[in-house]
């Protein structure tokens, strides 16, 4: 295999579980967005910042989609040249080698140089995931904690990407991590790499 394994994954249906286990049996590098996030805010100097504040004037539809306060990140011009260096970071890490990339619309970016994963699981399994995690938070705010989190995921995406998020035609691989539990989902990707075995 030589192509770069990508997970994308609605919060709480353990994608980043999943690509860790992957990385173990594969004996492949892991990254995730906090790596990739790193990275690239390191590789921003501050005088692209600031230039890049002076001349972005946002179009008309971003004003619009992203109206919302959970979303004003995204209108800030610093942040699209975040994504940009993400971006160049994801593709340097790809032509390092096989690996697993959690996020970031890394199979966008790859294309066909990527075996693209999407994860997902009904709303009852993330929950109590997340209850496990977090036994001190309350159910109500965990369920808007998924809800935001996955609408916030959706729109990064279709905003970086023009494409559908979950749309099962854009990836090679959809699993529901509910029905197949963490280490099933893990050996469901492995055989749909290696139908013959490792």
């Amino acid at each position: 295999m030589d192509k770069v394994i990508t997970i994308s994954r609605e919060f709480g249906c353990g994608g980043r579980e999943v690509g860790i286990k992957l990385t173990e049996m594969l004996g492949v590098p892991f990254y995730d967005k906090d790596i990739i996030s790193k990275s690239a805010s390191e590789e921003i100097s501050q005088s692209e910042r600031e230039l890049l504040k002076e001349s972005y004037t946002p179009p008309f539809f971003e004003n619009v989609i992203f109206s919302i306060d959970v979303f004003n990140q995204y209108q800030n011009p610093v942040d699209r040249m975040t994504f940009l260096k993400q971006a160049e970071v994801i593709r340097r890490l790809a032509a390092d080698g096989v690996c697993v990339i959690v996020g970031r619309c890394a199979g966008s970016l790859l294309g066909n140089a990527a075996i693209k994963v999407f994860l997902y699981a009904d709303v009852d399994f993330r929950l109590m995931r997340k209850q496990e995690q977090f036994p001190d938070v309350s159910e109500r705010e965990l369920k808007v904690r998924i809800q935001s989190i996955d609408h916030l995921r959706k729109s990064y995406y279709q905003q970086y990407t023009g494409s559908e998020w979950g749309a099962r035609y854009d990836y090679d691989l959809c699993v529901n991590t509910a029905r197949c539990g963490i280490d099933g989902t893990v050996e469901t990707i492995l055989t749909y790499l290696f139908p013959k075995g490792l």
